[in-house]
């Protein structure tokens, strides 16, 4: 049996949200609802990702370096 992990989607802003915020009026939900989804990605990278094979983060467009890397950044950082 396969287990399938659902990866989670970033949307929205992904980088400067300070900058973005100021400059193009971002609204604060907005914000925060990135923070949401990149805490979640970075959840599943730890969780689920990096414990397995290889394999399983190229499938999901992942090397390894560039997971742990992500996995290792605070939810406000794009």
């Amino acid at each position: 049996m396969t287990n399938v992990v659902e990866f989670p989607q970033l949307m929205g802003l992904t980088s400067g949200d300070r900058s973005a915020m100021h400059r193009d009026k971002v609204s604060p939900r907005s914000l925060l609802r990135v923070w949401r989804e990149r805490a979640a990605l970075r959840k599943t990278l730890t969780q689920d990702l990096l414990p397995g094979p290889d394999s399983v983060l190229e499938d999901a467009g992942w090397t390894r370096d560039a997971a742990q890397a992500e996995a290792r950044k605070p939810f406000w950082i794009g």
